[in-house]
């Protein structure tokens, strides 16, 4: 039990050490996962009341649009760059600071920029455009992809949608037309199949 005792002890000190080396020199790794981590908590919430039929209410703050666009192109870009699309941004700089949820405008966005990757081949394009229209804000996700026919574009952000992905629910759309909508925002798609 003495042998056992002292063995646990120094793993226990080489974990804290191991922590703590990790988070000085780099924080940004753990940032990284910590980050990940809550939003797949958050994602996971915001399904689980989407199929409740809930609302998971807003957590508004101050801030730019600009920085949840660029968070998303940066996590995706490698998802991207393994399907042989071109990911990119076009962000209006003088975009000006906005109160909104960033966690659930993460969600939402994210969904739609995955789903535009996965309606891509290589050689074809997503971005993000940021612009001011008077005192409107705009977002767009805008893609190169194969386009969708009158029927799935119809019912795209309603409760109809169904997913056209093996495995899809048609949940995704739903969350994001919902938080949307709970930010006092309008969403448009515009295709063409082919």
């Amino acid at each position: 039990e003495g042998v056992c005792g002292a063995s646990d002890q120094v793993a226990t000190d080489a974990v804290k050490r191991a922590i703590a080396e990790l988070r000085t020199d780099r924080g940004w790794l753990l940032d990284g996962a910590l980050g990940g981590t809550r939003r797949i908590r958050d994602r996971t919430r915001q399904i689980a009341d989407a199929v409740k039929g809930d609302r998971t209410p807003l957590d508004l703050v101050e801030g730019h649009l600009n920085d949840v666009a660029l968070e998303i192109v940066r996590d995706l870009r490698l998802s991207a760059k393994r399907a042989g699309v071109d990911l990119g941004e076009r962000l209006d700089q003088a975009l000006p600071e906005s109160v909104f949820d960033p966690g659930q405008l993460y969600n939402a966005l994210y969904n739609l920029v995955h789903n535009a990757l996965g309606a891509t081949e290589p050689g074809d394009q997503v971005w993000m455009e940021s612009a001011v229209d008077g005192d409107q804000l705009i977002l767009r996700v805008v893609d190169t992809g194969q386009g969708m026919s009158e029927q799935v574009r119809s019912v795209l952000f309603t409760d109809a949608a169904i997913s056209t992905k093996p495995g899809g629910s048609g949940l995704g759309t739903q969350i994001v037309a919902g938080v949307v909508e709970r930010h006092r925002g309008q969403i448009e798609v515009e295709s063409q199949e082919g």
